[in-house]
């Protein structure tokens, strides 16, 4: 029994049941914005992370250099657009893509998670 809550807990934490309003809030104006899917969460009250499902085509490819500073434009409008910034320590950034011949997401390596603290964002 024990277990099967456990298990719950999980699957509520990875469905983004666990959500806040805010996070969707968020998530859609990221979404809107860059046009590519994207789940926001908060690993505590100071750590918010933004993971992007597919990568978006000013990323494409290999170049970690175009990915960091996407990666910081993009953590700089999280910062500007979420309505708990205030609380905020850090802004993590990961693509996560689909490698060919798999059905399952995966971060790669040179994919993040890139983090920035609040201070260093616009």
């Amino acid at each position: 029994m024990r277990h099967a809550f456990r298990l719950l807990a999980v699957l509520l934490v990875v469905t983004g049941c666990g959500r806040s309003d805010d996070q969707r809030e968020l998530a859609s104006a990221i979404e809107k914005q860059y046009h590519t899917p994207v789940t926001v969460r908060r690993s505590d009250s100071t750590h918010l992370m933004v993971i992007l499902h597919g990568l978006p085509d000013a990323v494409a490819g290999e170049d970690s250099t175009r990915k960091m500073a996407f990666a910081r434009t993009l953590a700089g409008y999280a910062k500007a657009h979420y309505a708990k910034r205030p609380e905020l320590a850090d802004i993590g950034v990961v693509f996560v893509g689909t490698p060919k011949g798999q059905s399952f997401m995966v971060a790669t390596q040179g994919n993040g998670p890139y983090r920035f603290t609040v201070s260093e964002l616009p």
